[in-house]
Order: structure tokens, then C-alpha cells, then sequence
């Protein structure tokens, strides 16, 4: 029996998250459909973890066994010929026996952006989060330092989580300003910006001061694991700071509280990437 790991990127826009669901198309199930066809057995995939519905990957990490004799060049060119157009195989390769996509995780790095404009831009509307107004950048990565470390996430964990503990270690987490006249008001910009994250360091910023001009704020967490909607719960109350709706007071009383209902909204999903997966 082989052990067969992929690395994956897909827009989430159409799909049901990862997991495989009874509502609708998910990556899980489009996987295990074309991998049962082309190794000629039932066939199923591990991800490192679940992605939300409409939650895009960058290089998602799965595993899969088959006792298949498939070449690993073959195989690459099988699935990108049947995926769909937002779905793509960046790598495959042989992987030990012992390797486990999520229980061999070490440490999973989640970007989401905001599209800090008066006006609309439509190249980026499916893969940010438009927010207007004056913004306390210094204040909001005051809040995510206090992030970092072991704590108890109930007050930013999904209200249907039914995980047995919401305690999460976060190593990283810090707020970078790239204004639209450098990185361009379009999918290459934003796409570009994602790929150099998991480079920078937690000193890095691209521009922290609040510089006239439409930007892309790129929040990003860094940490072994993550409840269910918690990036985004993060990020919706991260942004009642930005707004001056709360202070950084009150974001550390809503981390203590553990209570869901102190936090802020669920940012949308289409603002968040999977950037990258260690091991």
C-alpha cells in the first residue's frame, strides 16, 4: 500500500469547504470521486484540516493510500485534467508510512485580507473584505499580540464548535499594511502578497502607519491549530477596534470572558487563506 501526499491550491468560492458535505460540492468529495476513477478503487483523502465553506487554500496538504501502481507523473497530469478550473494540484509525491497530513501538522499559517477603500474594486471583491474609514492599525496589532501564547478561545470559537477543548496556542500574529498603489488593484497583487507572508518575520510590516489611499491589511495567524471560525471571529472583532468601536481593553476582557456572544461578527469567509502548512 502507497501513501501518496499532494499539495493543493483551490478558490473556495464554489464549494462547501473542504469536508465532504450532503448540501453541495465540497474539495474532499471532488477529490475522492476522481482519485476512486483513476486508481480504480474507493479512495480516501486526509486534508490537513477543514476549510469553511468559501475559505480559499494556497497549498492545502493531503494524503491518500492506494495500492495503485500509478507513476506520480501520471497521476499529477490525471487530476489536473479532470479537476475544475479553480481547483489545481501543485505537487505530488511518495510519502512515508508515517506520515499523517493532520496529525503530522506542526504548524498551519491562515492570512485574511481586508480591502481598506472608499470604493469598491471588483478584481478583489471575491478575496477581501471591503472596510471603510479610519483605522487603528496600531491598536489592532495591539490586540494580536495578546494572542500570542496558550489561551482559551471560547469567545472566538464557531457558537455550533462541539471541539472538547477550546484551548489553542497561537506562535504568531500580526497585522501588515501594503498600500494598492504598490501591489496593484488586482488578483496578481493580492495573489503575490500571499505568497511572500509566510517569509516575513513577526518584526516585518509593510507599512504599519495609516498612509492616505486605498490598501490591502493582511492579518495573519500562525499556530499548530485553529477552532472552527475562529481566524474570522478574530478578525470581526479585531475590527470593532479598527473602527473605535472598542478599545484594546475591551478586546482583552472578550478573550478572558469565553463567551461568543461578547466578540464581534464572523468576518466573511471569502477574505481567508490556508497559506501554508509545515511539517
Amino acid at each position: 500500500m502507497r501513501k501518496i501526499k499532494l499539495v493543493i491550491q483551490y478558490q473556495g468560492t464554489n464549494y462547501q469547504g473542504w469536508q465532504v458535505q450532503p448540501t453541495g460540492p465540497t474539495i474532499q468529495g471532488i477529490f475522492e470521486n476522481i482519485l476512486s476513477e483513476i486508481c480504480h478503487e474507493r479512495v480516501t483523502l486526509i486534508g490537513s484540516g477543514r476549510t469553511d465553506s468559501g475559505v480559499h487554500a494556497l497549498a492545502q496538504v493531503a494524503h491518500f493510500a492506494t495500492s495503485h501502481g500509478i507513476d506520480l507523473k501520471t497521476l499529477h497530469r490525471a487530476l489536473n485534467a479532470k479537476l475544475p478550473y479553480d481547483i489545481v494540484v501543485l505537487s505530488v509525491e511518495e510519502a512515508p508510512e508515517a506520515f499523517d497530513a493532520q496529525k503530522s501538522a506542526k504548524r498551519k499559517t491562515y492570512t485574511y485580507f481586508l480591502l481598506h477603500s472608499d470604493h469598491k474594486a471588483p478584481f478583489l471583491s471575491s478575496y477581501s473584505w471591503r472596510v471603510w474609514g479610519d483605522l487603528d492599525l496600531e491598536g489592532m496589532q495591539e490586540c494580536l499580540d495578546m494572542l500570542v501564547g496558550e489561551h482559551d478561545f471560547a469567545s472566538f470559537k464557531a457558537a455550533d464548535s462541539t471541539t472538547k477543548t477550546s484551548v489553542r496556542r497561537i506562535e504568531a500574529a500580526r497585522l501588515q499594511r501594503a498600500p494598492l498603489r504598490d501591489v496593484g488593484n488586482s488578483l496578481m497583487g493580492l495573489f503575490g502578497l500571499a505568497g511572500i507572508l509566510p517569509a516575513l518575520g513577526a518584526e516585518d510590516c509593510f507599512h504599519p502607519e495609516a498612509e492616505a489611499g486605498p490598501a490591502l491589511i493582511a492579518v495573519t495567524l500562525q499556530g499548530p491549530g485553529f477552532l472552527k471560525h475562529m481566524v474570522r471571529n478574530i478578525v470581526g472583532t479585531l475590527l470593532e477596534v479598527g473602527l473605535s468601536r472598542i478599545g484594546p481593553e475591551d478586546f482583552r476582557q472578550i478573550l478572558a470572558a469565553r463567551d461568543r456572544n461578547r466578540a464581534g461578527a464572523t468576518a466573511p469567509a471569502w477574505g481567508l487563506f490556508l497559506v501554508k502548512v509545515d511539517y
